[in-house]
């Protein structure tokens, strides 16, 4: 991208944001209708978005996520193609699939995310978008964690060769630990003003962990330093006033994650002064429900998770059961 015309990089960018458009307004408004129909294959023999998801394009589309824009007015170049690639590997149909497939096992796409996921001094955008594709990944292809642990080792051993500074990672649950810290602790203080995006990424970096647990997907078993870390960011997030609806949706976040947390977070959470925040998430989510004159079909979804929480940690700890008996 150095040294190429404004004029180029611009051209560059309005191509990228056309693509990742375009598959997205075809997979949203076109691909549905034709889902039920008997012709499927046949129409989607020839479907126009094959040759943007094809391997030589989804491999342009991994190059362009290690470039360096010129300047800070340039365009986001890589965050465009980050979301092309996005685009490239979000559905269920046959071509999506095998789309994933390649990025996964064919073109090393797991590497080319992690080295843009670890790249330091990046626009929020563009990081978010690089996090959106990692938890689509190992949400939906659970041996893509495994490759991006291996790519990680790799990264780690190549820095630590270089300048001997590198704070060893252990793998991907150790990253993003490391972007959710930061996500949450740097400044201004989270979640910001209403154009500030931590608060998606922090969900996104949330969502991710989750699906890693949930699929055991890492070789790694999170270290006790790791695990205190969590454990912090975790408080400190369900500790935030409610200001507005971004932090509530944090805050689900955390509660799913702590579906499968370990029974020590009981004692954690307690001494950390997580419980109460925990009890008012809940006390918030029957009062909506109980507001509507109509019960939704969704009502369900919102409430178990964290009536299941708050069971489990209640379960594993004495104090905390009688905490929530005294505030519900």
């Amino acid at each position: 991208v150095v040294g190429m015309p404004c004029g180029t990089l611009s051209l560059l960018a309005e191509l990228l944001r056309a693509a990742g458009l375009f598959m997205r307004w075809f997979g949203q408004v076109i691909q549905p209708s034709f889902e039920s129909s008997d012709a499927n294959d046949n129409h989607f023999s020839n479907n126009p978005t094959t040759r943007l998801k094809c391997r030589g394009m989804l491999l342009l589309y991994c190059k362009i996520l290690e470039m360096e824009t010129p300047t800070i007015e340039s365009p986001d170049i890589p965050r465009f193609s980050s979301i092309c690639l996005f685009r490239a590997t979000y559905g269920n149909d046959d071509l999506t699939v095998s789309a994933r497939k390649t990025v996964v096992e064919s073109i090393d796409g797991c590497v080319f995310l992690v080295n843009a996921l670890t790249k330091r001094d990046q626009p929020i955008p563009r990081l978010f978008s690089v996090l959106r594709n990692v938890h689509h990944l190992v949400s939906t292809v659970p041996a893509s964690a495994a490759l991006m642990d291996k790519a990680i080792d790799s990264l780690n051993e190549k820095t630590s060769s270089n300048d001997g500074e590198f704070e060893s990672k252990y793998g991907l649950v150790e990253v993003l630990v490391d972007n959710l810290t930061w996500t949450v602790q740097s400044l201004p203080p989270f979640p910001g003003d209403k154009s500030d995006r931590r608060s998606e990424m922090a969900s996104e970096i949330l969502r991710s962990l989750f699906a890693v647990d949930v699929r055991r997907a890492s070789k790694y078993l999170p270290s006790n330093d790791t695990m205190t870390k969590i454990g912090v960011i975790l408080c400190d997030l369900l500790k935030l006033p409610n200001v507005d609806d971004r932090v509530h949706q944090c805050k689900l976040a955390v509660v799913a994650l702590l579906l499968n947390a370990p029974e020590e977070y009981s004692g954690y959470l307690l001494a950390n002064g997580g419980i109460i925040p925990l009890i008012d998430i809940m006390k918030y989510q029957a009062s909506a429900i109980i507001a509507r004159k109509r019960s939704r079909p969704d009502d369900a979804a919102s409430i178990v998770p964290i009536m299941l929480v708050l069971g489990k940690l209640a379960q594993a700890n004495e104090t905390v059961l009688k905490m929530i008996r005294d505030e519900v």
